[in-house]
């Protein structure tokens, strides 16, 4: 009998089959099989991706950095012997001159026979010092030329071996995200990320420009010549190419400057222009804010979006605008405000804001501008349960008509109030309570039979609704000093930021007893003087964490004190905590042309601000205000 081979350890067997069944599992095998293979082959592209990222930044990375060190250290000796020698060049080249001046005064002097001025520094023959002077200035420039030279070889050396270099490329465009102002729409400057960061190296470019976060957000206004806009439209749609998914946020503003536009035969751009680059990337818009200016704009440029467009992304919008005649406008703009994200809503205009439907329930923050009646107001406030800002222009009347009293209001999450109160505002501060209210501003527009503002009053709604203010505002108000003082010194601890504005005359408010009080009593000026009956039982300074102040026609102080109170605030003591050092400081102070007052206040303050800049003041003289307006 015939011995059969072994069969081969490389082959299978194989066993033919008509089975349905087991053919569908085999392909489905197969399937599997192709897409794990997809899967590794998705893995591969990544890691190769990765690996040509990782060695383009190995490229800026030195490897070899004993090298370079050691190369540092040789140009570091040289940079040495290069000064050397150019400074001996340099006292070699002046001595040449002086021996040149000397010869020439010498042989040109009158009377004198040539064998006279002959010395051994001024030979009686003829000496070139021009050329010896010409030649030691060549060898001069040359040694220059190698100095700078070692020097760019020390800062590259220096570059290579900077730790942000190696640094992930995600860590560093992370970096890049906290280099954005914080403003909500960022304005545009060369001296200023974005662009700041592009103009570093090479390196910090490529970064850049690969960070849609520092793209996204734009802050756009009329130029100065009033034909165009500011950034240039080809600039701002490079923006947007450039934030590629994430959401944007862009300011645009159409106030015309008060220049005369320069070319008159060019017509303005269109605020719709502008508009209209941003349409088509409608869905990823987050914030919005449009003021379309004083004038009327017939095409806004929202009629060109479309229909049926959504906004998931949309967080806040403010809209300026005199009117709207037309229906689709009015229908976007209803459109935009079903965001599911929207909480912010400003609205400037003459059509009342009843004509579109306010997401009430969302809402954190919302301003309007046209006059309301208090009882709507406290109605909108009331139906806005997480309302945290509001700015409201707001009628009042003389007195709460008793037959229809009004229940008081009382809102927890507010925390920051802007109206302005047309009427007596003793009425309104009567109705409300806001715990969390830390931000004040009021406003008065008054008749002469109306009661002034009272400052007990509105020290009784403070302690009411027993809230902790950080910001207080009051403009066009005649207060009363001593209850001013009372007044700032219940709310003093707290404060950080207190502006008084009075326009319509000089109120004079802000007296010595309120600046003395407001001025550190270790580092007084030489105007300051303590006196106890006006500090009472209060210790201590007024508003001892103040960080912003704002005085505006207000100030009524004899020369000198109002410079003692911002010395010492201004520029603070060397242990002085931060809270006790303004950030900010704006005066605004009268000055009749005849008795010019203030003279001592103004010197200091210019003293004070070239020690430490950012402090603002200038002279109001509203004799010369009055006779332009009449």
């Amino acid at each position: 009998m015939a011995q059969q081979p072994p069969p081969d350890s490389f082959s299978l067997p194989v066993t033919v089959r008509n089975d349905p069944d087991e053919a569908r599992r085999l392909q489905d095998l197969i399937n599997c099989l192709d897409f794990e293979i997809d899967q590794a082959n998705d893995v591969l592209r990544e890691l190769l991706k990765r690996r040509s990222t990782l060695l383009a930044e190995a490229s800026y990375i030195p490897c070899d950095r004993d090298d370079i060190i050691r190369d540092m250290r040789q140009l570091d000796s040289e940079l040495v012997s290069k000064q050397i020698e150019i400074a001996n060049t340099q006292a070699e080249l002046v001595q040449m001159q002086e021996h040149a001046q000397i010869c020439y005064q010498q042989q040109n002097s009158p009377g004198q026979s040539p064998l006279e001025y002959a010395s051994p520094s001024c030979p009686p023959h003829p000496h070139n010092h021009q050329q010896e002077i010409y030649q030691c200035q060549l060898v001069l420039d040359r040694l220059t030329q190698e100095l700078n030279r070692i020097q760019q070889q020390l800062d590259h050396s220096r570059k290579l071996l900077s730790p942000i270099l190696r640094l992930p490329s995600e860590l560093l465009q992370h970096i890049f995200t906290f280099c954005i102002p914080s403003q909500k729409f960022v304005p545009l400057y060369q001296q200023s990320a974005p662009l700041l960061l592009t103009s570093v190296n090479r390196l910090f470019r490529e970064r850049a420009l690969a960070t849609p976060q520092l793209w996204s957000s734009l802050s756009i206004h009329r130029n100065s010549s009033g034909t165009g806009f500011y950034p240039h439209p080809n600039l701002i749609q490079l923006f947007i190419e450039r934030s590629a998914a994430i959401p944007l946020s862009w300011s645009l503003e159409d106030a015309r400057p008060s220049l005369t536009v320069v070319d008159t035969n060019r017509p303005p751009m269109p605020v719709s222009q502008i508009v209209e680059l941003y349409v088509p990337h409608a869905e990823r818009w987050k914030h919005v804010r449009i003021d379309y200016g004083s004038g009327w704009v017939p095409n806004t440029g929202l009629d060109s979006l479309p229909a049926n467009i959504q906004f998931p992304w949309l967080e806040t919008l403010s809209i300026k605008r005199g009117y709207w005649l037309d229906n689709r406008e009015i229908s976007i703009l209803s459109r935009m405000l079903t965001s599911p994200r929207l909480h912010g809503v400003s609205w400037y205009s003459q059509k009342p804001y009843t004509t579109l439907t306010m997401p009430w329930s969302q809402l954190r923050q919302f301003s309007i501008n046209h006059l309301v009646p208090v009882r709507e107001a406290l109605n909108i406030i009331s139906r806005c349960e997480r309302l945290e800002e509001v700015e409201m222009n707001i009628l009042l009347p003389s007195k709460v008509d008793d037959e229809s009293p009004i229940e008081i209001l009382r809102h927890d999450t507010l925390q920051a109030f802007k109206v302005e109160a047309a009427g007596d505002p003793n009425v309104l501060f009567s109705l409300i309570t806001f715990p969390g209210l830390k931000r004040l501003e009021i406003t008065l527009t008054q008749g002469p039979r109306l009661p002034p503002m009272s400052l007990p009053l509105l020290r009784q709604f403070i302690d009411r609704s027993s809230c902790v203010l950080e910001k207080f505002s009051m403009e066009e108000a005649q207060l009363n000093s001593d209850d001013l003082l009372e007044f700032l010194k219940f709310i003093s601890p707290s404060l950080l930021d207190i502006s008084f504005q009075h326009e319509r005359s000089n109120a004079g408010y802000i007296n010595d007893k309120i600046l003395r009080m407001l001025t550190q009593t270790d580092i007084h000026g030489p105007n300051y003087i303590e006196d106890p009956t006006v500090r009472g039982t209060f210790s201590g300074i007024l508003c001892p964490n103040l960080r912003y102040l704002r005085l505006w026609g207000v100030v009524g102080s004899t020369d000198g004190v109002l410079a003692d109170m911002l010395e010492s605030r201004w520029l603070g003591c060397r242990n002085c905590r931060p809270g006790e050092v303004l950030d900010t400081a704006f005066v605004v102070l009268d000055d009749d042309m005849d008795q010019n007052r203030h003279q001592e206040d103004f010197r200091r303050m210019h003293e004070l601000k070239a020690r430490r800049p950012g402090l603002c003041f200038q002279r109001l003289v509203r004799v010369v205000m009055d006779e332009r307006a009449a």
